[in-house]
């Protein structure tokens, strides 16, 4: 049993290394301006009613739920 709970610390621990390195790559903090730019961008098409509720809605929560996925995972 205590050799179970070592392989899904060891496991778990290993993920957040991967995690950790994924994040501090370039390619993820370009990913992250692109999301910023899509939102800002959205928010000024939103302001202007150029764009129907449902649409802005959809990708203003999918953007807040990536970045709360990826905050998370850091922790």
């Amino acid at each position: 049993m205590i050799t179970d709970v070592l392989h899904v610390v060891g496991y778990v621990c290993g993920m957040r290394l991967k995690v950790k390195e994924l994040v501090d790559s370039e390619y993820f903090q370009r990913g992250i301006l692109f999301a910023i730019l899509v939102n800002t961008l959205s928010m000024g098409i939103e302001y202007h009613n150029q764009v129907s509720e449902e649409h802005s809605n959809l990708i203003c929560t999918s953007d807040m739920i990536t970045n709360s996925s990826c905050s998370t995972m850091l922790r």
